[in-house]
């Protein structure tokens, strides 16, 4: 009995006489105790991921797919990957000429390899795309100083956020979603180097005979590679330098500041350069539609109104649109300017709330007004102004700020908190999951495109496209009218129409459709090409000569002009024009209609 407290005190002297040991030991402790909750966080959110999108995977391809995939027959060999980064592809060999995104052509090509035109796996390869991405941001959020807790809520909400459906579930919007995950690396590995420098720790490794030695650096240059890569997956990535910038400024004390932000240097360059590369790559690109000009106050408005309309999608994202209406030439009136007016004094205010009372959640307030900057309409995206894909990044910022809220409620009552927290992610998957089945097939994309949007011309012209393909060419006529009764100037509506209508025999309705088109885009080359097969099929050969003439004035390299040429030559007895226009030609005039679209108006030289 008398043995037994002297070895207990004998213990207990041990550890007080060795109190650097006992410290260390606790630290290591909890370093690998905080490693172990995070490997299993990132096993369940990417289980979350895996669910909610797992009635994605029989979706089939849609809209751009069929470009970008089954019509592209770069992407069906990987012998030469190196022809992906080469600025000749991107320039005469791509079908949107003047782009710059070899990891997006290349993950295709993989995906061309192991699952040939199988849509099921290229949706499996996005699916696991963004469940990466949600990992990635869960460590970005720890690496940038955000509690285990808050870290695993916002990512939770990151994952099964609605607005994410248009980029994970269309297989076009692979290169955003590649850009955005090789972010959030860059993001993760950045914050990670600045934690260590700036609390003056470092990861050492312990090697037989050798010294210990920090290994800090490795995370910068891993920065730097993931961002690179998302440089060369998409352009959206170039807001990351000023990014870190933000984070730096907010993240180190004031004596240290101005030191670390040197450390943004070398990201800065990058992005200048790859500006640089991008403005010599897309120099000479074919022509394309003339952007609107807005008057200067209503343009001064616009980006101001793009983000209000993010803002309230982030935050209610309770009836996702692929093509919200959104003019970019709409007047200055009185409430645009008390919209524009609102949405200043309610950042301000947040800002300042924010700044003053919650110090570690300000760099998450300037996270998503950074990350909107290259999609705010600063310079006008006349294709679609406003679309859900372009909230990806953004909504990393609102997942934390949301997260945040919900465990400041978790204070008061923790009860009540945790099932609202239950609540909002039962209802947000559920609404992602209801979303995927809408991306099902191109019949029930569009029905809910144009139901909620029926104001939009375009929607109308590509739900027509749609029936043609499935052979109900009276909806399709039906949606083309509607489409330019909405939007008099869709020139791809008159377009189609004017087909239809030489299908039919109507020379003069399909000749005033055809000549409407080319008076609205004269710049379009299709439309030229339209124009001379309703003159070939009416026998009046010289005038579809001129119209062919003017499309491959256009573009040259316009293969279906070229052929109709020739054999408009022929017709007039021009054996050797028609030669040097192509080779001897034996198909039938064909107006190149788009795959999938229905059948082509042609014309037999025999």
């Amino acid at each position: 009995m008398s043995e037994t407290p002297n070895v207990q005190r004998s213990t207990f002297n041990v550890q007080r006489s060795t109190p650097g040991l006992a410290v260390s030991q606790t630290v290591e402790d909890r370093e690998a105790f905080t490693r172990g909750r995070g490997i299993g966080w990132v096993m369940v959110l990417v289980v979350v991921c895996v669910l909610a999108y797992f009635n994605s995977l029989l979706n089939g391809f849609i809209w751009d797919d069929e470009r970008h995939l089954v019509g592209n027959i770069h992407i069906t060999t990987l012998a030469m990957p190196s022809r992906f980064f080469t600025v000749t592809y991107w320039m005469q060999l791509h079908p949107l000429p003047g782009l710059y995104r070899p990891l997006w052509m290349l993950s295709y090509a993989v995906d061309y390899r192991l699952w040939g035109l199988l849509p099921l796996g290229y949706h499996f390869t996005s699916m696991m795309a963004h469940a990466l991405a949600t990992a990635f941001a869960f460590g970005a959020f720890r690496a940038m100083g955000v509690s285990a807790r808050l870290a695993a809520l916002a990512s939770l909400l990151f994952a099964v956020n609605p607005v994410h459906v248009e980029l994970v579930v269309w297989i076009k919007n692979r290169a955003a979603l590649l850009a955005c995950m090789f972010y959030l690396l860059a993001c993760g590995m950045f914050g990670l180097w600045a934690r260590r420098h700036t609390e003056g720790t470092t990861e050492r490794t312990r090697h037989e005979g050798h010294e210990e030695r920090p290994l800090g650096w490795l995370w910068y240059a891993a920065a730097l590679a993931a961002f690179v890569c998302a440089l060369l997956s998409q352009s959206v990535s170039v807001t990351l330098p000023l990014t870190l910038t933000a984070y730096l400024w907010v993240a180190c004390p004031g004596e240290q500041r101005w030191r670390r932000l040197r450390a943004t240097l070398p990201f800065w360059a990058l992005t200048f350069a790859y500006l640089a590369f991008r403005v010599v790559c897309t120099h000479g690109i074919i022509p394309q539609r003339p952007p609107p000009q807005p008057a200067l106050i209503s343009r001064f408005l616009v980006p101001l109104r793009t983000v209000a309309e993010y803002f309230g999608l982030a935050l209610f994202p309770v009836y996702p649109c692929a093509d919200r209406p959104f003019s970019l030439t709409a007047p200055a009136t009185l409430h645009a300017w008390l919209t524009a007016l609102g949405i200043v004094a309610l950042l301000a205010v947040v800002l300042g709330m924010t700044f003053q009372r919650s110090p570690r959640l300000r760099f998450w307030v300037l996270w998503p007004l950074i990350t909107l900057l290259p999609v705010a309409n600063l310079g006008l995206i006349t294709g679609r102004p406003i679309a859900e894909q372009r909230l990806y990044l953004p909504s990393a910022g609102y997942s934390v700020l949301l997260a945040a809220l919900l465990l400041k409620a978790a204070e008061r009552g923790r009860r009540p908190a945790f099932a609202l927290a239950v609540l909002m992610l039962t209802l947000l998957s559920a609404g992602l999951m209801d979303r995927n089945f809408t991306w099902r097939t191109s019949a029930t994309f569009w029905a809910d495109t144009v139901a909620k949007s029926p104001r939009q011309g375009r929607d109308h012209y590509y739900y027509g496209v749609n029936c043609l393909g499935r052979g109900r060419t009276k909806a399709a006529f039906h949606h083309f009218q509607t489409a330019v009764a909405v939007n008099p100037h869709l020139t791809d509506a008159y377009d189609e129409m004017a087909k239809l209508h030489a299908a039919r025999k109507e020379w003069d309705e399909a000749e005033a459709c055809a000549r409407k088109a080319t008076t609205i885009s004269p710049w379009w080359p299709e439309g030229h090409n339209t124009l001379g097969v309703v003159f070939g099929l009416q026998g009046r050969y010289a005038e579809a000569a001129a119209a062919f003439n003017e499309a491959l004035r256009i573009q040259p390299a316009h293969a279906d002009a070229r052929r109709n040429l020739a054999l408009a030559y022929r017709k007039l007895g021009l054996a050797d024009q028609a030669a040097r226009a192509a080779r001897p030609v034996t198909m039938p005039f064909s107006t190149g209609r788009k795959a999938g679209s229905g059948p082509a108006v042609t014309w037999s030289p025999e």
